[in-house]
């Protein structure tokens, strides 16, 4: 954990610069985190992909995803995989910030689990961001980085 935390500092520190890069229509984000789970998710461990699909839509953009990883859980593990879509808050007046909230689905051997999310994004140049995120019903919270492609 403490080799994940120094990793994301130093990239954090060398991509650090003023950006304008919120969730637009056309933004293709690719990432990775790390979480802490349900009661019998001990760690979950994911990925995930999303695309901005719209054009404003009110005060933000809607985009749509997939993502999946592996539960460490107590005597093994087990595979998860999900689409969730989410709605993208265009805040103005700070430019690098990326709040969201939306509805995913993820399902494991046996087991489904459809919920709310909701999350933000914070980016420190137009390629890096990090993320904190909570709800799906699989974890209590999930962060992580995220590069825009």
């Amino acid at each position: 954990m403490k080799k994940i935390l120094f990793i994301i500092t130093l990239l954090i520190a060398f991509t650090a610069a003023e950006s304008n890069a919120q969730f637009r229509q056309n933004t293709f984000l690719a990432g990775a985190g790390i979480g802490l789970g349900t009661s019998d998710k001990v760690f979950p461990l994911g990925g995930q992909l999303e695309w901005g699909v719209t054009p404003k839509l009110g005060i933000g953009y809607i985009g749509v995803g997939v993502m999946g990883g592996i539960n460490f859980v107590s005597g093994g593990s087990n595979i998860w995989l999900g689409a969730h879509g989410s709605y993208h808050f265009d805040i103005q007046s700070i430019p690098q910030l990326d709040l969201f909230v939306g509805l995913g689905l993820a399902v494991t051997d046996g087991a489904s689990s459809l919920g709310l999310q909701g999350g933000a994004r914070y980016f420190f140049s137009r390629n890096l961001a990090v993320f904190l995120k909570g709800g799906d019903g699989w974890y209590r919270g999930f962060i992580g980085i995220d590069f825009s492609l």
